[in-house]
């Protein structure tokens, strides 16, 4: 017996966790500082690209005294087919001056204002599936877009680890 496309559509989004049915919504960005580094590069390499920009996040702050928090942000300037432009680090905890540290650290405010959000918990698969829903409300036509960041993603914690839970921002104006 072959069931309809229709019924198994609907079969497959019963099966999907709740989380995962949730559209995104309209809220704020964190108030927050955020020292981070730029990295860029192909798809293939942005696991090994994060994980210095962690690394080197994370020794920039014990030299200058900052304390950072316990959540990471990536912050997608760039997403090409190929190739990615990005900000990756650490919320710092408290406020902080914006400060630039020689080419490619910073302490910078996050862009303060409504965004599209889409909250989640995983791997990979289930960020690239919450991103999605923001870009989705992102590309819809009158959609007015802050210039320069495609989405802002901050993790409670190590993203790696699959119980991760994460936020998907995409700011607008």
């Amino acid at each position: 017996m072959r069931l309809p496309i229709r019924v198994l559509a609907i079969l497959a989004m019963l099966a999907l966790p709740a989380a995962a049915q949730e559209p995104a919504k309209l809220g704020a960005i964190p108030d927050a500082f955020a020292l981070t580094q730029a990295i860029e590069g192909e798809w293939d390499d942005e696991n090994d690209h994060i994980g210095e920009a962690f690394e080197a996040v994370e020794e920039a702050a014990e030299q200058r005294g900052l304390k950072l928090s316990g959540k990471r942000i990536t912050i997608r300037q760039v997403m090409g087919l190929k190739t990615f432009k990005s900000r990756v680090g650490y919320l710092i905890e408290g406020k902080a001056q914006p400060a630039i540290f020689g080419k490619r650290l910073e302490v910078r405010r996050l862009p303060q204002g409504k965004a599209w959000m889409a909250n989640g918990t995983g791997n990979a698969d289930a960020l690239i599936k919450t991103r999605r829903k923001v870009l989705d409300e992102l590309e819809k036509p009158g959609v007015k877009r802050v210039k320069g960041i495609e989405v802002i993603e901050i993790f409670d914690g190590d993203p790696s680890e699959d119980k991760t839970p994460f936020t998907v921002y995409g700011p607008v104006r």
